[in-house]
This record gives structure tokens, C-alpha cells and sequence, in this order.
């Protein structure tokens, strides 16, 4: 092989090698969620949301309240979240909806608590509601908040058991209604003096029924939940 010969492989196998440390890069990178700053709006208004995006936020979370939304079964008050969503997106934000406070036909609990429904098929239905109409338009959903706060679950005991059915349920409606997308664990309370002594910060993860592993479409977040050790912790879906 010539001199120039030699040369000329030398080039071709460092220009294949470079273009093949790119393509790796990428795609390593591809695989790394984007790091996102976020700020709980409450509420969301032209205001929040203009302050929002000037401090340099790409994405806010607001409560879409369903006694606010259903506040009699079968009517539905759409202005206020519509108002959300089209405030967002003017303003170059990703909305992140958080779907909580039961309304008073939901539940026996008063409004003064944040309570599951008497009938969890309430809850699914008004989740479902919600991602249909603001398909493609929401970030994510926010699955209740601070169920393991005696406030957040209607002034009882916790029950982690019923809160993962729940987000099972939840994270099934979202999914038939608007996909691809993605669904949170809430926010919750790590523990203080007043929460009682069994209760620790632990994390696990249990499927959903019926699930047997993500699908193509599905990312698992793993949040932690201040549990009771002597029941079984999860971890939540995020799918997208």
C-alpha cells in the first residue's frame, strides 16, 4: 500500500470514528431527561404566569381543583383551566396539572380535607375528562397530593394500599386518553414530630394490576412517599 494510500484509510477510518463518537454522544444524550425548572403556581394567572417564565422557569405545576371543575356530577366548568392551559402556552411554559380536592357530591368528608372519593370511578372518570380535553397540551398529570397526610386523605389514617390503586387507576385513564404523556406522584410531607412513630421514608416499586412491565411509551419515576414500614411502598409511573 502506497504512502497516499495509507493516508487516504487513515482519514477515512478517523472521519467513521468521529461520526460514530457523535452518534454515541447523542444518543447518550437522547437518553438523559432534560433537567426542568419548576415553580408551583397558585394560582395560575397572566401575572404568575408572565413572572414564571421572566425568572426563567420552562415549566409550572397548578392545581386543576375538581370540586372547581365538577362541582355537580355531570357539569363540568371549563373556563379557569382553559384559561390555564392557553396562558401557558402563550407564554412558552410546560404545564404540569396536579388533580385533587374532592368535590362535596365525591365524598361524605368536608371540603375543609382533601378526600379520596367515595367511589374511586369518580376520581378515573374526571382524570380521563381532563386528559382528553387538554390532550397534547399538558406536560403531565399530577396524581392527588400529600396522600400521606391525614389532611390530603380526608382526615383518616394513610393508606398506601389505596393510594397506589388509585394512581393505577389514574395512570390507565391518562394513558387511553392522551398519549404519549406523562403521570406524577404527588408531592408529599416527609415526616415531623407529629407523624406517627412507624412511618418512614422508603421506597419500592409495585406495577400496576395487570401491568407486567412498562411499555415503549412509559417512563417510571421512582418518588419517594413517607410509608408505614409495615406496609408495602411503591413507586410512581411517569410515562411520556
Amino acid at each position: 500500500m502506497t504512502g497516499r494510500a495509507r493516508g487516504a484509510r487513515t482519514a477515512i477510518l478517523l472521519v467513521l470514528g468521529m461520526a460514530t463518537a457523535t452518534a454515541i454522544a447523542g444518543w447518550a444524550l437522547a437518553a438523559q431527561p432534560r433537567l426542568r425548572y419548576g415553580v408551583h403556581t397558585l394560582p395560575a394567572d397572566q401575572r404568575t404566569l408572565a413572572l414564571a417564565a421572566e425568572a426563567g422557569f420552562d415549566t409550572v405545576v397548578e392545581l386543576f381543583s375538581w370540586r372547581q371543575i365538577e362541582p355537580t356530577r355531570d357539569q363540568w366548568h371549563w373556563q379557569r383551566p382553559d384559561e390555564v392551559v392557553a396562558g401557558a402556552a402563550y407564554h412558552g411554559l410546560d404545564l404540569v396539572v396536579r388533580l385533587d380536592q374532592h368535590p362535596a357530591w365525591a365524598s361524605a368528608e368536608p371540603l375543609t380535607l382533601n378526600a379520596p372519593p367515595d367511589k374511586l370511578d369518580d376520581y378515573v372518570r374526571f382524570v380521563e375528562r381532563v386528559a382528553e380535553r387538554y390532550r397534547g397540551r399538558v406536560l403531565g398529570y399530577v396524581i392527588w397530593n400529600e396522600p400521606n397526610l391525614a389532611a390530603d386523605w380526608g382526615g383518616r389514617r394513610p393508606n398506601p394500599e389505596a393510594y397506589t390503586q388509585m394512581l393505577c387507576r389514574a395512570y390507565q385513564a391518562v394513558k387511553r386518553a392522551d398519549r404519549p404523556h406523562r403521570l406524577s406522584a404527588p408531592g408529599w410531607r416527609r415526616r415531623t414530630r407529629t407523624t406517627p412513630r412507624p412511618w418512614t421514608t422508603a421506597v419500592t416499586w409495585t406495577p400496576c394490576s395487570g401491568l407486567t412491565r412498562p411499555d415503549a411509551s412509559t417512563r417510571w419515576v421512582l418518588t419517594p412517599m413517607a410509608l408505614p414500614t409495615r406496609q408495602t411502598t411503591h413507586a410512581e409511573p411517569t410515562t411520556g
